[in-house]
């Protein structure tokens, strides 16, 4: 096995050569379908290790994945659609959290006789823009600014707890003004590559966005005893988000043959 990955390794070069006997012309692939992964982050956090983060789709950082596809109208302009779904904590992971807080803010006094469940991770982003392209024979451009929408969804949740040592039941509900979070998105995006052979390019991906969230939780408290009830903003989320991303992404390329290089 090892010597058979010794020969495969040392036969690339040929390969590479190989396939350079196949690469298109310049400007002339017409479409394009990609699937892409990487990591995004932002500098500028919009948690607030508050209880309730554990409560929405959202993610200051995670890996996506990124399937995308471009059609050239001209040679060198075309236009493009992706698709960026963000994987962040798992369901899981969120249940834990959550749990742990509750824990934490309220286990000293009260007994916690309710389990929450934690959010799932649908954070995900829609955009479409336009994309220029510069190509060589073996190496490629692609500078690109799309518009689009940043989305996740928030949830509600009910815990019950009883004083330790006492009568007292309380009924804690933490509650979003709605549960879909819709986000007008500018991004901004650059990618370099290469052509493998005449269909399979390799590209490096760098994109920026920005997206400015708006939504706050409100905590309702009903002792079930006495029957009064308080309801406060617990938690308010409004900040400018601006995220970095890189990765790599294939595309599939279909050429035109009534391109030529220009």
């Amino acid at each position: 096995m090892k010597r058979n990955s010794i020969i495969l390794f040392l036969l690339l070069p040929a390969q590479v050569a190989l396939y350079g006997q196949r690469l298109p012309q310049p400007y002339t692939t017409k479409w394009q379908f990609g699937l892409g992964a990487g990591f995004n982050f932002t500098p500028s956090p919009l948690l607030q290790q508050q209880l309730t983060d554990n409560l929405a789709g959202y993610s200051d950082h995670g890996i996506y994945i990124m399937p995308n596809t471009t059609f050239y109208l001209w040679p060198h302009w075309g236009v493009s659609i992706i698709v960026r779904p963000m994987l962040g904590k798992t369901t899981q992971q969120k249940q834990d959290r959550y749990q742990n807080s509750l824990e934490a803010s309220y286990s000293e006094k009260y007994y916690i006789h309710t389990l929450p469940q934690g959010s799932s991770g649908d954070y995900i982003q829609g955009l479409f823009g336009a994309v220029y392209r510069l190509e060589k024979e073996r190496w490629l451009l692609y500078s690109k600014l799309y518009i689009g929408v940043s989305s996740f969804s928030t949830y509600n949740d009910r815990i019950l707890l009883k004083e330790k040592d006492a009568h007292t039941i309380l009924e804690i509900q933490y509650e979003p003004p709605h549960s879909a979070n819709d986000y007008f998105t500018i991004a901004p995006a650059l990618s370099a590559g290469f052509k493998l052979n005449s269909w399979l390019f390799v590209n490096f991906d760098l994109m920026t966005t920005y997206y400015r969230p708006e939504f706050y939780y409100t905590r309702t408290i009903t002792n079930q005893v006495s029957g009064q009830t308080d309801t406060e903003v617990f938690s308010r989320y409004k900040k400018d988000i601006v995220t970095v991303s890189g990765g790599v992404s294939l595309s599939f390329a279909v050429t035109s043959r009534s391109w030529r290089k220009r």
